[in-house]
């Protein structure tokens, strides 16, 4: 199953079957596993050049590392998950 271009991190929450993939194009791909086969169910958009990240299934988030950019320092998003 292809992905966005720039893949760096993957993690996968056993609780949920979902994987998340960051990529450095600026999107975090969502899969799901069903029936043994990862199934896209969205992307989120991010920013280019982020593609480091922690998944914490406990606290149900998602943390990524945002570069600066211009005037935008950098950052920690964080994305909550189901």
């Amino acid at each position: 199953m292809p992905s966005s271009i720039g893949a760096d991190d993957l993690f996968y929450d056993v609780a949920t079957r979902r994987a998340y993939v960051i990529a450095g194009s600026g999107a975090i791909d969502v899969l799901e596993l069903s029936a043994g086969k990862l199934k896209s169910i969205g992307k989120v958009e991010t920013a280019p050049g982020a593609k480091t990240g922690l998944l914490v299934p406990a606290l149900h988030e998602l943390f990524v590392g945002m570069p600066s950019a211009g005037s935008r320092p950098s950052q920690v998003r964080i994305f909550t998950t189901p």
